[in-house]
């Protein structure tokens, strides 16, 4: 499945794979601590110098050049000449995560070399995630369930379902962001307004449209996922937001990152140095950019903001409820359409033209002659944020798939199937997420 894309790096998998495995089953051997930390730090190493050798080499020579060139010194002008592996962040850090559990404790050494080797290279979720936890891919891999009726018509549900948030709202979303955030000289404050808002629904759909059918193809195969999405959106804090957002990423930043840095252990100055940290190396894990960089920081100062709120009330709050909960969900929101702008724009002096422009509201000029596709995507996009509103606690599909709810099924389904069609004659992107 990954050589048909570059046949030749997949030596990359295999040395991650190799180096882990080997790592995993000598650490209980040694015997000793320094050993089992000596293992530990040649996984690491291995694992992190693949990733910043193929991914941030031009990015780190770029910024010598910009000091460099501010001091005074000549400018650098090697250049690596690699193509970045398609999924190395994602299956660097779920093979890595193996290793660190093994040091841990919490889990024991997998014996079985295929066996872990299906597990770093797990084809549905190899090259956008989820990023999976070996003590949960592991065993299911070792005995997954034999397939179903039941496990068939969810997979399907859900492979239609990813398809339809990718193909109809993603690609259809991008025809107004792409020409914007692409050309934004040539554009006015009220364009920034509609193509932000209008990414902010595209990168949701395509990265949980792709999660969707990675978990469909893996239910399939009797294979259980993680979810990734938990109607993020709908977050009434920026902690919150990330409770349901990229829920691997998140909770594999928390576990494998911000706690080993001391968490919130070592006091509250610590404790904000630690989140912004955390993001900012997690803004960075998405792409060798100094764009990525500051949305992650951006987000690390807004948790420690909040944070330091509710450090000052002096006690933990239940969740909002009523209008307040309401007004607190339109400001997380906006908040995470500010980081989308750093995000997404080409660089830092795009990302700061358009910030600015926003707030100039100049009337938009972007095409109107979009005729009924235009209406379709709306309809489409508000029919996918009503069905996740409707969910409550559980995942869309799976509550689309009840039997009480066959009065509403029927309807979406059709209308999925038609969208479909319409869209599946246009030109399709490649999934955002598969640039990291």
């Amino acid at each position: 499945f990954y050589m048909w894309w570059r046949p030749e790096y997949i030596f990359l998998i295999l040395l991650s794979t190799a180096i882990d495995y080997f790592a995993g089953l000598w650490m209980p051997k040694v015997g000793t601590q320094r050993g089992k930390k000596m293992l530990l730090t040649a996984s690491i190493l291995t694992n992190l110098g693949l990733l910043g050798a193929f991914k941030y080499f031009t990015f780190v020579l770029y910024t010598l050049n910009l000091f460099g060139n501010w001091m005074g010194f000549p400018t650098l002008s090697a250049q690596a000449g690699w193509v970045l592996p398609v999924g190395i962040s994602f299956y660097t850090f779920q093979s890595m995560s193996y290793t660190v559990d093994v040091y841990r404790g919490r889990l024991k050494p997998e014996r079985n070399p295929l066996q872990f080797a299906l597990y770093v290279a797990y084809f549905p979720q190899l090259v956008a995630g989820p990023i999976e936890r070996a003590g949960h891919l592991l065993p299911q891999l070792k005995n997954p369930k034999p397939l179903t009726s039941d496990g068939l018509q969810q997979g399907v549900a859900l492979i239609l379902w990813g398809l339809y948030k990718k193909m109809v709202i993603a690609d259809g979303l991008a025809r107004w962001v792409d020409p914007v955030y692409s050309r934004p000289e040539q554009y006015s404050g009220g364009d920034y307004l509609i193509a932000t808002y209008a990414f902010a629904f595209q990168i949701l759909a395509d990265f949980s449209g792709y999660t969707d059918v990675a978990r469909g193809a893996a239910r399939i195969l009797g294979i259980e996922l993680s979810e990734n999405f938990q109607k993020p959106y709908f977050a009434f804090s920026i902690q919150d937001f990330w409770r349901k957002w990229h829920i691997s990423l998140s909770s594999w930043l928390k576990d494998y990152l911000y706690i080993p840095l001391g968490g919130s252990r070592r006091g509250t100055t610590r404790t904000y140095y630690n989140l912004l940290l955390t993001m900012a190396l997690g803004g960075l894990w998405h792409g060798a950019s100094w764009n990525f960089v500051i949305w992650g920081a951006f987000h690390g100062g807004l948790l420690a903001v909040g944070k330091w709120v509710r450090d000052w009330r002096g006690s933990e709050n239940p969740p909002p409820t009523g209008w307040r909960r309401s007004l607190r969900q339109i400001a997380t929101f906006h908040l995470v359409c500010v980081g989308w702008i750093f995000f997404r724009a080409a660089d830092l002096p795009a990302a700061l033209q358009i910030l600015t422009g926003v707030f100039s509201l100049r009337r938009p000029v972007l095409p109107r002659d979009w005729g009924h596709g235009a209406l379709i995507i709306f309809i489409s996009t508000f029919l996918f944020l009503l069905m996740e509103s409707l969910a409550g606690e559980n995942p869309t599909v799976d509550w689309l798939r009840r039997k009480n709810n066959t009065w509403i099924l029927t309807p979406v389904l059709f209308w999925v199937l038609l969208t479909l069609a319409l869209f599946s004659a246009g030109t399709s992107q490649q999934f955002i997420y598969f640039q990291f």
